[in-house]
């Protein structure tokens, strides 16, 4: 597949059926209270980040339905200063990020298709191999819905032993010659560069910048959503700031 260029931000899919609440608070790790007109109901927060600058009470969240005891997940909680949703639930940024690939949105992954999802390697689970053309790459992609003061998206928000896992494997891939690629997905609208948080995990932030040094490729995404559910990748290749 050639490489395509296009008008950004571009619409990516929609999610259907969608509800609009009000969150009420997060009472467990993952779960969250949410006012849906009037009717207070448990809804799961795929998201193990702290994001207590995005799970606030009293924002609009969007929630979709689900087939399980919480009947309702979490995908969107709304920036209110920019009248657009953060996009807190990690399977909806994996289905953003698995459909720009193939829409041909991502030029680094021009030719590129999803050969396996989740694959062991080690100890830890990555998310995806590739195929492009006769090669394999190996990708790992990390959720950064954490907006900096300088308008920056970071990851991570707090220590994460998963994280550190998942980075220390694609550094070892990269060495042995496999093509590696680390993509953060900057979940919300507006945003100007994506930054490692030091302040987050000081461990992620030196693994990060000794990942770039073994020849892992490092690359971040920016995609949001709207009040009726639309995803939109708005940069495919994010400028990023050094860790």
């Amino acid at each position: 597949m050639a490489v395509r260029y296009w008008r950004m931000p571009y619409r990516v899919l929609k999610l259907e059926p969608i509800y609009t609440g009000v969150l009420v608070g997060r009472v467990g790790r993952f779960v969250v209270q949410v006012d849906l007109g009037g009717e207070v109901v448990l809804a799961h927060n795929t998201n193990t980040g702290r994001l207590l600058d995005v799970l606030v009470p009293g924002r609009r969240v969007l929630v979709v339905p689900i087939e399980s005891r919480l009947r309702y997940r979490l995908v969107g909680v709304e920036d209110s200063s920019l009248s657009c949703f953060y996009i807190v639930d990690v399977a909806t940024q994996s289905k953003v990020f698995e459909k720009s690939i193939e829409l041909g949105l991502l030029p680094y992954f021009s030719g590129c298709k999803i050969a396996r999802r989740n694959p062991l390697v080690g100890r830890s689970r990555l998310d995806y191999v590739l195929e492009c053309g006769l090669r394999r790459v190996f990708v790992e992609t990390k959720s950064a819905v954490m907006r900096g003061p300088g308008g920056e998206a970071m990851y991570p928000d707090c220590e994460t032993e998963r994280g550190r896992r998942h980075i220390e494997t694609l550094i070892r891939l990269a060495s042995e010659g496999a093509v590696t690629y680390l993509v953060f997905v900057s979940a919300m609208c507006s945003v100007t560069r994506f930054k490692p948080n030091t302040s987050g995990d000081r461990v992620v932030f030196q693994l990060v910048s000794e990942a770039v040094k073994r020849g892992v490729n490092v690359k971040s995404i920016s995609v949001y959503m709207d009040a009726d559910g639309v995803v939109y990748l708005e940069n495919p290749d994010l400028p990023q700031d050094k860790a």
